[in-house]
């Protein structure tokens, strides 16, 4: 927008794009001394410069996965015009030049909040979801085990972006949507532990990057410290 960063108002057109740019730098800077950026948010926009830094940090020549653990698509083309909001994410993911949707994917999906544009978006592009009926259905670790081998299939690198929204309210006070019978945070569990495990056969499991957004200072931050 122009601005100075501290006079911008939130709603201003720029805002995000200002702000995610900021956001990618430092990340890039901590790529860079080969160390694996951990960042926690603040709203779900922080997925879009987390990845643009890993795809960044990789380079053309290189192939990454990216695997969204959440509870809604945030699939929104655009959002009043805005391109980088917390309900952009997994689109402007798509559009990253080393990223295939065949080594993507979306665990999770559950609630109303996934408007129909959302679910379009993901079918026009062949984005493979796996909402929690799916999950429950298949059985937790059989889906965890095939999500995590779609997104590491012959990349270099994975991006890890979580909402906390994908957690059961009663382990997340500040989860906002009904997860039914069987909790999702057992996905979250398996797929964590999956994650921290060094190597899987010959390769590693490690992301490169990852993020938890929609945190809340007074809830998940004050329990974690």
């Amino acid at each position: 927008s122009g601005k100075a960063f501290n006079t911008i108002p939130p709603n201003d057109i720029g805002f995000y794009e200002l702000l995610n740019e900021l956001v990618q730098e430092q990340l890039e800077a901590i790529l860079a001394t080969g160390a694996i950026p951990i960042a926690i948010g603040g709203d779900h926009s922080l997925c879009i410069p987390g990845a643009r830094a890993l795809s960044e940090h990789l380079g053309p020549s290189k192939r990454m996965g990216y695997l969204q653990i959440d509870a809604h698509l945030d699939a929104g083309v655009d959002i009043g015009g805005e391109l980088q909001t917390n309900c952009n994410g997994l689109i402007r993911a798509t559009e990253l030049p080393n990223l295939s949707v065949e080594n993507m994917a979306v665990i999770g999906i559950r609630g109303t909040i996934n408007v129909r544009d959302w679910w379009d978006a993901v079918r026009e592009r062949d984005i493979p979801v796996y909402p929690m009926s799916q999950v429950r259905r298949d059985g937790v670790e059989e889906t965890v085990a095939g999500v995590l081998d779609r997104v590491w299939d012959g990349v270099d690198a994975v991006y890890v972006t979580f909402d906390t929204d994908s957690i059961d309210s009663a382990f997340a006070p500040t989860a906002n949507v009904w997860s039914g019978p069987q909790a999702p945070s057992t996905v979250v569990v398996l797929a964590v532990e999956r994650l921290r495990v060094p190597s899987v056969g010959s390769r590693s499991t490690r992301p490169r990057g990852t993020e938890s957004a929609a945190a809340s200072a007074t809830h998940e931050i004050r329990a974690c410290s």
